[in-house]
This record gives structure tokens, sequence and C-alpha cells, in this order.
């Protein structure tokens, strides 16, 4: 079969890894927003915080993620 039309999984196991490592606020609203397909007004209104709020703990879940997932060589063909 063309590589073309292999579907590719991201590797959970890698991938829950990295999560567990993020501080507990920050893990919710980062998989609220990346997961859950959440925008920031609802991950606030959820957490119960304001938007600037959840906005911060979303960007410092992504950066801390990408930073967690380099250990993962198995998660480097989906990251940036």
């Amino acid at each position: 079969m063309p590589e073309s039309h292999v579907k590719r999984v991201v590797p959970q196991d890698a991938t829950y890894a990295v999560i567990e490592q993020l501080p507990v606020r920050v893990r919710v609203a980062f998989c609220l927003h990346y997961l859950a397909q959440l925008d920031i007004a609802e991950v606030a209104e959820l957490c119960d915080i304001s938007r600037a709020a959840a906005r911060r703990a979303v960007l410092s879940g992504k950066a801390l993620f990408l930073a967690g997932a380099d250990a993962h060589a198995e998660l480097a063909p989906w990251l940036p």
C-alpha cells in the first residue's frame, strides 16, 4: 500500500505521558482546548477563570507539551 494511503496514528502512551507531566490547571486548559477542541472562551467558562488566564494556561500547556515531547522520539513526526 502506498505511503500516502497509510493512516498514521499518534503514539498515545507517549502523548499521555507528556500530558500527565503538565501542572493540573494547565493540563485541564490544554486538554479542553486541543483535545476537546473548545475555544478559549469555553475553556475560561468551564475552568471559572478569565479569558486571559485561559489563554495563558493553554499557551503554557502547549509550550510545556512541546518541550516534554522532545524526550519521546515516537512523537517527532507529529511535532512542528
